[in-house]
């Protein structure tokens, strides 16, 4: 199964089910999507001082964190910056 984005609108509906103390297994059943990945969206995007999760919010978080691209090293750069410190010793 491929990846897929959540939508601002699964958002909305994960969002929907926090307010009515929906399980995320409930929620995930609803969307087709697997708890987990409701579990992750929700502690990833909650509202750090409330505690609350705003499907608003969430999304524009989101898609600022996918704009940033990934904070991981390539495979290639770090082969590169190995050799280039062996060659400084």
């Amino acid at each position: 199964m491929r990846y897929r984005h959540l939508t601002q609108d699964e958002r909305y509906q994960i969002a929907w089910g926090c307010d009515l103390s929906v399980s995320n297994a409930d929620i995930a059943r609803q969307l087709g999507r697997h708890a987990s990945t409701i579990g992750r969206e929700r502690a990833r995007n909650r509202n750090a001082s409330s505690g609350t999760y705003r499907a608003q919010q969430a999304h524009r978080t989101a898609r600022q964190r996918r704009s940033q691209g990934s904070s991981h090293a390539h495979g290639n750069w770090i082969r590169s910056a190995h050799r280039a410190a062996l060659a400084c010793w």
